[in-house]
């Protein structure tokens, strides 16, 4: 005759203990491979942050977007007025008032896109295409903020801060 030998709560707890410490570390494996698809670097070629360009004269900024994650990943591509503070030489310079803007587009092999797909461990080139509107002030600055997001990482975007003078055409 075969007897039932009771289970004693320390043997009950490593029931339930084995299976919960599994899933931590799932969820851990998990959660690592979720950041590693949200690792990028968004750069300007040569480090060329500042330009410029006048109302009939617009200039271009040449940007990297390097894929660190895993897998591939399309980035949506932004660029507005940025509000950001800088220094051009040391001091703070006059900025474009909140009712003037600067005109950009994103380009990529010379066609206007905001979405841009990098394979995993790759780098893309764009540029961003900064005009003059018309009775923009001259001697003046404008910041560009330029961010790229991965669709899987809406959170977490990288960015560049362009800046460009606008400078009098007529000076030339």
């Amino acid at each position: 005759m075969k007897v039932l030998k009771r289970a004693s709560s320390s043997d009950i707890s490593k029931l339930f203990f084995s299976p919960i410490v599994m899933l931590l570390f799932i969820g851990l494996f998990s959660f690592s491979g979720l950041a590693q698809n949200c690792n990028a670097e968004l750069r300007v070629l040569k480090n060329r942050t500042a330009r410029s360009a006048s109302e009939n004269d617009g200039t271009q900024f040449t940007l990297q977007l390097v894929n660190n994650a895993t897998s591939a990943q399309t980035f949506t591509i932004l660029a507005e007025r940025s509000n950001k503070s800088f220094k051009v030489k040391g001091k703070v310079p006059k900025r474009l008032g909140p009712n003037y803007t600067l005109n950009t587009t994103i380009l990529q092999n010379k066609r206007a896109t905001q979405q841009i797909t990098v394979a995993a461990g790759a780098t893309a080139t764009f540029q961003v295409l900064v005009t003059v509107p018309q009775n923009t002030p001259v001697d003046h600055w404008g910041g560009i903020d330029v961010t790229a997001t991965a669709a899987s990482c809406s959170s977490n975007g990288v960015s560049t801060l362009l800046r460009l003078y606008v400078r009098d055409a007529s000076v030339e």
